[in-house]
This record gives C-alpha cells, sequence and structure tokens, in this order.
C-alpha cells in the first residue's frame, strides 16, 4: 500500500508561498497594473492546475502546485486589492469562505465520479474562465487626487493599495494637525 503523507503535506506547502509572493505580487501591482496580475495570475494558476492533473510523479505534481500557488498569490493578493478599492471585498471575502467550505466536498465528488485529474482540471477551466471575464470586464482604476499631487504614474498607485497600509494609516499626525504620506 503506497502512502498518501506526501500528497497530505502538500497543500501545507502551497500555503506557505502565499504570503511570500504576495509582497512581490503587490509591488508588480503597483507598478504594472492590476489588470495584467489579475488576467496573468489566472492564467499561471490555470497552468499550474492542469500540470498537476497530469503529473506523474510526487517531484512533478508538487512542482505543478508550487507553480498554481504563485497564480494563486498574484490572482488572489490582487483581487483583494482591487476589490478594497471599489468596497466589495466583502464578496471577495464571502466567495473564498464559500469555495474553501465546499470546494473539497465538490472535487472529492467530482474526482469519485470522473477520475482524479477532474478536479485540478475543472479548477483549470475555471482559472481560465475568470482570466477571460478580468480581461474582458474589468478597468484599471483611476488614479486619486492625491496621487496626482504627488505625481504617481497613472500605472501605479499609493500606498493605500498596497494590502500592508491600511486607509487609516495613510496619515501621520505631527503636533495637532495631520500630514499626508
Amino acid at each position: 500500500m503506497r502512502s498518501v503523507g506526501p500528497c497530505s503535506r502538500n497543500p501545507t506547502r502551497r500555503l506557505w508561498r502565499r504570503p511570500v509572493l504576495n509582497v512581490p505580487v503587490g509591488i508588480l501591482a503597483d507598478r504594472g497594473g492590476r489588470k495584467p496580475c489579475l488576467v496573468g495570475g489566472a492564467v499561471v494558476n490555470a497552468l499550474g492546475m492542469a500540470a498537476s492533473g497530469f503529473a506523474r510523479s510526487m517531484r512533478g505534481f508538487t512542482t505543478a502546485r508550487a507553480v498554481a500557488g504563485a497564480g494563486n498569490a498574484a490572482y488572489l493578493g490582487t483581487a483583494q486589492v482591487y476589490l478594497s478599492d471599489a468596497r466589495f471585498l466583502w464578496a471577495n471575502q464571502a466567495a473564498l469562505l464559500l469555495g474553501v467550505s465546499v470546494g473539497p466536498a465538490v472535487g472529492g465528488v467530482c474526482a469519485q465520479l470522473f477520475g482524479l485529474r477532474a478536479p485540478f482540471l475543472a479548477v483549470a477551466a475555471l482559472s481560465l474562465a475568470a482570466a477571460g471575464a478580468c480581461s474582458v470586464q474589468l478597468k484599471e482604476p483611476a488614479r486619486t487626487t492625491h496621487q496626482r499631487r504627488r505625481g504617481v504614474r497613472a500605472s501605479s498607485w499609493a500606498c493605500k493599495s498596497t494590502p500592508l497600509v491600511s486607509s487609516q494609516a495613510q496619515h501621520r499626525t505631527v503636533g495637532s494637525s495631520p500630514t499626508y504620506l
């Protein structure tokens, strides 16, 4: 009987990639735009998921999952920033919680009915659909007045766009008057 230990550790390995990759992806989204990070992240996630479905060894599976994790970090990290600008972060969190709650059960049923590759290929297809929807429907957010005064390029955003600085932390109080970063 083969051990499932390496497979059970794989989701944990994938989870640590997101915090490590979120900062560079945030910088890339600030400099190059959010839409390219959203679309590119979904495509990279789809490629990683499809490769996971067709992997023939544990090393190939782990590598494919690393690729999917990088795409996932780019897509989810940028989506959170994009949606926080539009004040729709609640929708992202609700969808994420629903997916985490229901996804394993749906994936298990899908694997039982159609084979072990099916859940990975289904997620790859959904990621490609998300990339297509993002590329067609989303627009880059406009710069704010504060960003224009500071001379921020049209393809980048000020500190409020990065997940590391909250909107409340954008100004500091010096003496009794606020000074803006």
